[in-house]
Order: structure tokens, then sequence, then C-alpha cells
């Protein structure tokens, strides 16, 4: 005979339960430490290798671990470093075939064809290396993460160096498929300001600065936040990251005749410069305003939280009161 459900049997069944508190395992952040060690905290199988915080204790860069022996040996790293390398590699030589191919476009459809194919390959590349390696491939986010704590130092200075080997090693394959006489008359695909052009190296420094720094503000709020990477997850997240690197390449792609507009991958001018072996003496465009607005970004990002918490008391009580 079934008893009729009324509130007290009710209350009765639900306190017999187990609490939903009790069965939840709340998600935490992976190891802060750069081999790997769990603090006793639960790991995120989601996002093994995605979140980078470098001192549970500080929030900030443990640059002690500098001069670990341990840390610079530690096999986790270098293997993601690898990949990074891969990732990097694989992104310079098929962006390079993509702007190769463009060139040959009427110049009003080549932002179309870098928004959609920067989109699509930045999407992709995220998507297959963030379970392994947090999906940096670009030197810019590494630095910026490591701006705003969100990277171990030991990490960054090893991600760096296998971005920047994967990426010379995808330039030079490029320059080999593309010939070398095609290479250097486009420049091997890369980042490039004509010393004659429209665009003088201090407007091309700035440019590049205003870009990257929208790039990492909008990055950070679609994906590279590890709270906003959360809310948006591994499916959606790869996508937004990428539409925004789509969009913010394709904007400055053809503003200026002779300027190949703003790179915000400096990974990616280096790589394919050394695939032909030439360099400007305005190289440094794709690297110093990158660090500065990655260094004001990271600033801004651990001293104004990009998030807001509930008030305690109702707004004007405390003024009130006063």
């Amino acid at each position: 005979m079934t008893l009729p459900l009324t509130s007290s049997t009710l209350q009765l069944q639900l306190e017999k339960r187990p609490s939903i508190a009790s069965r939840t395992v709340p998600i935490q952040e992976t190891s802060p430490f750069p081999d790997g060690r769990s603090n006793g905290r639960e790991e995120d199988d989601m996002r093994p290798m995605a979140s980078f915080m470098p001192d549970s204790d500080s929030g900030r860069p443990n640059f002690r671990d500098l001069t670990s022996a341990h840390a610079w040996r530690n096999r986790v790293i270098w293997k993601a470093g690898i990949i990074e390398g891969v990732a990097a590699a694989s992104l310079n030589f098929i962006s390079g075939l993509l702007v190769a191919t463009l060139s040959s476009w009427p110049r009003a459809a080549i932002p179309v064809g870098i928004f959609f194919g920067n989109t699509f390959l930045v999407s992709a590349l995220i998507s297959a290396t963030a379970p392994a390696s947090g999906a940096h491939i670009n030197p810019l986010v590494t630095i910026a993460t490591a701006f705003s704590g969100l990277c171990h130092p030991v990490r960054a200075i090893v991600y760096i160096f296998c971005q920047l080997v994967g990426g010379a090693l995808g330039g030079t394959f490029l320059r080999v498929t593309l010939g070398k006489t095609f290479a250097h008359k486009i420049h091997n695909s890369g980042c490039w300001i004509d010393p004659e052009g429209e665009v003088g190296v201090w407007q091309a420094a700035l440019i590049e600065f205003v870009s990257v720094f929208v790039l990492l503000f909008l990055g950070y709020g679609v994906g590279l936040d590890p709270r906003q990477a959360r809310l948006y997850g591994p499916k959606y997240g790869p996508v937004l990251v990428g539409l925004t690197v789509g969009l913010m390449t394709s904007l400055t792609a053809t503003i200026h005749a002779g300027y190949t507009g703003a790179a915000m991958f400096p990974g990616r001018c280096f790589g394919l410069a050394v695939g032909i072996g030439q360099f400007q003496k305005s190289h440094w465009v794709w690297w110093i305003p990158d660090i500065l607005a990655a260094a004001l970004h990271g600033f801004l990002y651990m001293t104004i939280p990009l998030y807001m918490s509930a008030y305690p008391t109702p707004i004007g009580v405390d003024v009130a009161g006063a």
C-alpha cells in the first residue's frame, strides 16, 4: 500500500537523500605548479593544461622556479611545449598558404578570405591542442597570460621557445612550397611594411598596440580567462576566440597599400621571416607593441576585476549611515 505523499513524508524523504552539495565535486583549477603537483585539489579533466595559476598562495608569478633545475627538466612542460611548436608550425604553414592564395584575389575580397580562413584555422588548432597544452600557439597569448598571472614563468619561457622554433620550421616549409622567387615576392606571406608606403613605422606600431589590446580584451572575455572558459565550454570557446582573431586580422588587412595590417602574432612574423632569411629593420613593430599591450592588459586584469560580486548591502545604506 502506498502512503499518500504529504508535505511531512516528502520532507522525510528529502532528508534521507544525500544532499546535492555532498555529491557534487567542485571544479577546481589545475595544478599551479610547473611539475603538475596536485596540491591536494581536484583536477579539471576537461581542461588539464589550460589553467596556469602560478602560485596558489600569492596569486603572482613564482620567479624562484626560474632557478629550479627540477622545473626546467619537467617532462610535462616540454611535452606541452612540443605540442605548441607543432601547432605554431602548422599555423604558419597553413596561414602562409592562405595569404599566398589571397594575393591574387581582388583587393576588396581579401579581408573576407582572411576572416573566414583565420577563424576556421585558429578555432580548429585551439580545439586540437587545448587538452594537451592549453592552446597558446601564439607567443602573444603566452606573454599576456604570464603578465596577467595565469601562466607560470618557466612554462611561458618553454612555450615561447618552442613556438618560435616551430614557427621558423613552418616558415621554412612554406618557402620551399612556394618557391624562392614567389616567396620573396610576397615576403613569404609574412608581416611587411613598405618603407615607401602610406604607413609609417610608428603608425604601424600604434595600430599594432591598439589591435593587440583589443584582441586580448575580447579574447579573455570569450575564453582565455578560466572563468569564461568554463562559461562557454570546450565547444564554443575555441570558435569565439577564432572569430575574434578573424575579425581583428581582417579589419586591418587592406586599409593601406604596402602594409599587411596588424599581425598580433609575433611568432608568425618571426617564423615567416626566418623562412626566407629576410628581416626588416622595422621587425620590432611586431614585438614591442605586443609586449607593451600585453603588459597593460595584464596590469588591468590583475588590478581591476573583469567580474562583479554581489553587493553585501543595498546600495546607499552605507552612505546613509555615514
